[in-house]
């Protein structure tokens, strides 16, 4: 039987320590905060009954360098799909580096807002 697939958003494919930051970022030394109401929608869309599960542990990531707390979040949810276990290894690989979790949700490129209000509502809170 071949292996399992992996998505483009497991921190099982990340080399190095999770108290680290990539060259050039800078941990953060407080949780987030403030999850915007079309996300907290899109968490209970995709989650349900385990929306403030998910939530408190979006609210626990600490972020490298990154001021866009909400397209990180978002990517999170995106490449969990509804699953836990997808979940947290999204969260810790955005905890590793924010960067590949964004490639992984595809928000990445020039038109991430576009993507962003496509998967969560178009009006940011």
């Amino acid at each position: 039987m071949p292996p399992p697939m992996r998505s483009r958003c497991d921190s099982r494919d990340r080399i190095g320590a999770p108290d680290r930051c990539p060259a050039g970022l800078v941990r953060h030394d407080f949780p987030v905060t403030g999850i915007t109401r079309r996300l907290a929608r899109r968490v209970g869309r995709d989650f349900g009954s385990h929306a403030s599960q998910v939530t408190r542990r979006l609210e626990s990531l600490e972020l490298c360098g990154h001021a866009d707390v909400e397209r990180v979040l978002a990517a999170v949810v995106l490449c969990a799909r509804g699953d836990l276990r997808r979940l947290e290894d999204a969260a810790s690989l955005a905890a590793l580096d924010w960067r590949d979790v964004l490639v992984g949700a595809d928000l990445a490129d020039a038109d991430w807002a576009a993507r962003l209000d496509a998967a969560l509502d178009p009006v940011p809170d």
